[in-house]
C-alpha cells in the first residue's frame, strides 16, 4: 500500500511539473521607456555632478538669463508632484540641507512633449535628466523648468542627499 501511495504521488508530482513548464511565463511588469532616441547623443552643455550639486543648481537659478536655451544634464529622484485631481507636476530632485535636517529639495520642474507617447517613470525612481533650460508661466508667475529631450531610468541609484 506504502508503494502504490508513494507511486501515485511521484505520478502526481511528475504531471504537476510538467503542466508548470507548459504555461506561459509571467512577463514582468514594462518599466517605462527611455525619453529620447536611444542612438542619439545628446550633448550637455552643463552636467551637473554629485558634488557641487547645490551649488551648480543655485548658479542657474541666480544667473537664469544665462543658462536659457541651454542643454542641463544632471541625477536625481523623478516626482510627480501633483495631487490626485491636479494637473502632472514632475520633478528631478535631490535631497539636501534643510531648516530641520535633509528636508531641502534641490532640482528641476521637467516636462516633455505629451505626444511623444512617453510614459514617465514611477516617484522615486532614479533618473538621468536631459533638457533645455526655458521659462514657463504658472498662475501668472514665471519660473524655471527643463523641457526633456531625454529621460531614463537608471538602475544605479546615486546619492540622494547633497549637502554642496
Amino acid at each position: 500500500m506504502k508503494k502504490i501511495t508513494l507511486l501515485a504521488l511521484c505520478v502526481a508530482l511528475a504531471w504537476f511539473a510538467a503542466g508548470l513548464q507548459a504555461l506561459p511565463a509571467m512577463a514582468e511588469p514594462e518599466k517605462p521607456g527611455k525619453l529620447g532616441k536611444p542612438e542619439e547623443a545628446i550633448k550637455a552643455d552643463v552636467t551637473i555632478g554629485d558634488k557641487m550639486f547645490i551649488a551648480q543648481t543655485d548658479d542657474i537659478y541666480f544667473n537664469a538669463n544665462d543658462f536659457i536655451g541651454k542643454t542641463i544634464k544632471l541625477e536625481g529622484m523623478f516626482n510627480n508632484l501633483a495631487g490626485p485631481d491636479d494637473p502632472p507636476f514632475y520633478t528631478v530632485t535631490r535631497f539636501g540641507p534643510g531648516c530641520c535636517g535633509n528636508d531641502g529639495s534641490i532640482g528641476f520642474v521637467v516636462a516633455w512633449d505629451e505626444d511623444a507617447g512617453f510614459v514617465g517613470p514611477e516617484n522615486n525612481d532614479w533618473v538621468e535628466a536631459i533638457g533645455m533650460l526655458e521659462w514657463y508661466e504658472m498662475f501668472g508667475e514665471r519660473y524655471l523648468r527643463l523641457n526633456l529631450l531625454s529621460l531614463e531610468v537608471l538602475d544605479v541609484r546615486g546619492i540622494d542627499t547633497v549637502m554642496q
